[in-house]
């Protein structure tokens, strides 16, 4: 701020990066991430961060070809981190991508330019909306060859908005655009105009539809409850309702569509019209849940997402879990009814003790407290006592020492009721069920509609954990006494407590002296963690486990593809990025496509025969409507961890 300049990082020209042309954006630590048009492991160009003491990472080395060649414009993060750039180069034409580099530094192609009317050549950055949806130029292409300004939705469908004609209206968009609060789009030209020396640009958001909710969020009051959301069409052109209504997030399996609802696959909302979506709350468990209903329609922002919740009065924790400290922390509950003068309750249940403490604020929907929770790994419930009526129910959650830092536990079924039947046949809060959740969640599959491992496999029954050993064995799996991370300790019985049914655990990690660390439901080692969530070491000894089970699998980027609206007969595609995080080769058997619209996609891998340790591929699949209305498939990924074990993408789309 004083004009004193400081250089806080030189390029060498090699592995770091070539040529920083683009400028840079900044998070809120101070990180600044750009890109290099050369360099890199490739000399293709990089992403970088530089930290805001100076030190760089290449966070992704560009390969050329289709990964894309030659970033030149200015990034942008969304708030998970990602970052989301174009090349000028490479891609499945060679003619520019639009990509994204996550937060830990995968790549994926979102799309690639054909050079025909998508355009070529995106030499600016891009601008994100609210919605996610990303807006960009390229320098040529187009309808008449002169360069274009595109829109790529949140699902990677990329439409052309408008194709400069190379006269007056402008030649050749350089740079990146900005947006106006209604949607207009301004930028430039280098060249064209009156005189041919550029223009500035605006280009109108066209008429549409556009969706507004009633209420914004929906809230169950218990279970059973059925609420409507009102759809109203706020645009100037009708709204299409184009695909069924989904549910996403950990809790998506306790809530439906209910009947009434007038907002069906395929109807149409005129102007200032609205439509109903009625919404059932059944959950599986006794403490609030939560999810978010996606609608699909033809609006520029589908789908639009509307969050639910309900369930009993105290809903959430946050941070969950709790980072263990040797001082003070607050958090924050949040659920119902809660009244001023309430108290909290708590109690530790792996070290004992239990206490009454006031909370710094109350609401009716949410508490703040201040709470020593220790630098210990330990098991915790939480309780809301109003000043009249009965408490709210008690809240499970984990307190993390900081030496298990690394330990992520979104096991979503932590306050469900013992032994009630979770979503892949096992028993809710048992080491098996922990275990069910890990796996499938490792795969990058949470959808319990398509689960990758689940408790009757190829007409095997898993069963209790004492049978484990010997159904992976069946199924194929490779069992051993290798620990590796990832992989499942498993016990026939005397686990150092009362494991008469056996026990299995996660493998978090192994140490260079042989012990590992586990995480684990229902320990019974300790009566007060019956059926909680538990971390501890294990050395060798006779605790140590005498089988590990590699149940080895590929992770998908994501488990479903939404097309959105398409005109019948043009083609679009989208990408998924395969990774093996396992430090074993995993042989793949077959990628394939089924289900009623198969017709309408096809897909391109570069996957081969086996995927090496760490090491990944892309499916790009391609929509292609031949008719009107919602269009349906999926992707089936089979591989040989084991007997063939499916994966599944849930393909969507609409033929306009």
């Amino acid at each position: 701020a004083t004009g004193r300049e400081s250089v806080l990082h030189t390029f060498a020209g090699g592995a770091d990066g070539t040529g920083p042309e683009a400028g840079l954006v900044r998070d809120a630590a101070g990180n600044l991430y750009g890109t290099t048009v050369e360099g890199g492991d490739s000399n293709a160009g990089t992403v970088y961060a530089v930290s805001a003491t100076g030190v760089e990472t290449v966070l992704y080395s560009f390969t050329g070809g289709v990964g894309g060649r030659l970033p030149i414009g200015t990034l942008v993060r969304n708030k998970a981190g990602d970052l989301f750039g174009t090349t000028l180069y490479g891609g499945s034409f060679g003619l520019g991508t639009v990509f994204v580099v996550d937060a830990t530094g995968k790549e994926a192609v979102l799309h690639s330019f054909e050079g025909g009317v998508d355009g070529a050549g995106p030499y600016g950055g891009l601008l994100q909306d609210a919605a996610g949806d990303l807006y960009g130029t390229t320098y040529s292409g187009g309808n008449s060859g002169n360069g274009t300004v595109f829109r790529l939705g949140a699902t990677g469908s990329e439409s052309v908005l408008y194709s400069f004609a190379g006269g007056t209206d402008g030649q050749n968009p350089l740079a990146g655009l900005i947006q106006d609060a209604s949607g207009n789009l301004y930028g430039t030209t280098v060249n064209g105009g009156n005189y041919d020396f550029g223009t500035v640009f605006e280009v109108r958001a066209p008429p549409g539809p556009a969706v507004e909710f009633t209420p914004t969020y929906l809230v169950f009051p218990g279970s059973g409850s059925t609420l409507p959301l009102t759809v109203t069409n706020s645009g100037t052109a009708p709204l299409n309702i184009t695909l069924p209504q989904a549910f996403s997030g950990f809790n998506s399996y306790d809530f439906t569509v209910a009947a009434g609802t007038t907002c069906t696959n395929g109807a149409i909302v005129l102007p200032g019209a609205s439509c109903i979506i009625n919404v059932t709350f059944n959950p599986l468990t006794t403490s609030a849940e939560s999810a978010v209903l996606s609608v699909f329609d033809d609006a520029n922002d589908s789908p639009q997402m509307v969050p639910l919740s309900g369930g009993a009065q105290l809903a959430s924790l946050s941070p969950n879990p709790v980072p263990g400290s040797k001082s003070a922390q607050v958090i924050t509950l949040t659920g119902m009814n809660f009244e001023t003068g309430a108290v909290l309750n708590w109690r530790d249940l792996t070290s004992g003790g239990s206490k009454t403490v006031p909370p710094l604020s109350v609401t009716a929907s949410e508490i703040t407290a201040s709470l020593n929770f220790t630098n210990a790994t330990a098991a915790w419930q939480l309780q809301v006592a109003n000043p009249v009526g009965p408490p709210s129910n008690w809240f499970s959650f984990e307190v993390l020492g900081s030496k298990y830092s690394f330990v992520d536990d979104d096991y979503p079924f932590q306050n469900a009721t013992i032994d009630g039947k979770d979503p892949y046949e096992f028993l809710f809060r048992e080491c098996t069920s922990y275990l069910a959740w890990r796996m499938n969640r490792e795969a990058g599959t949470t959808n319990p509609s398509y689960p990758y491992f689940f408790n009757k496999m190829d007409g095997k029954v898993w069963g209790n954990a004492k049978n484990w050993y010997a159904n992976a064995i069946a199924l194929g799996y490779p069992v051993d006494n290798v620990a590796q991370v990832g992989a499942i300790a498993q016990w026939g019985s005397g686990c150092g407590g009362a494991c008469s049914s056996g026990h299995v655990a996660y493998v978090e990690k192994v140490n260079s002296d042989g012990s590992i660390v586990v995480s684990e439901y229902n320990f019974p080692e300790k009566g007060a963690l019956n059926h909680q969530f538990n971390v501890r070491p294990i050395s060798a000894g006779p605790r140590f486990p005498p089988n590990f089970i590699h149940v080895l699998y590929l992770k998908l980027s994501t488990d479903l593809l939404n097309f959105g609206n398409q005109v019948v007969g043009t083609p679009s595609s989208l990408p998924v990025t395969v990774t093996n995080p396992t430090s074993e080769s995993i042989p793949v058997t077959g990628i394939a496509i089924a289900g009623a619209n198969r017709g309408d996609f096809a897909q391109t891998n570069t996957c081969g025969s086996t995927i090496p340790p760490s090491g990944g591929c892309q499916i790009t699949v391609t929509f292609t409507p031949t008719a009107q209305g919602p269009r349906s498939a999926e992707v089936n990924v089979r591989d040989t961890a084991g007997k063939p074990i499916k994966e599944t993408i849930t393909l969507m789309g609409a033929g306009t």
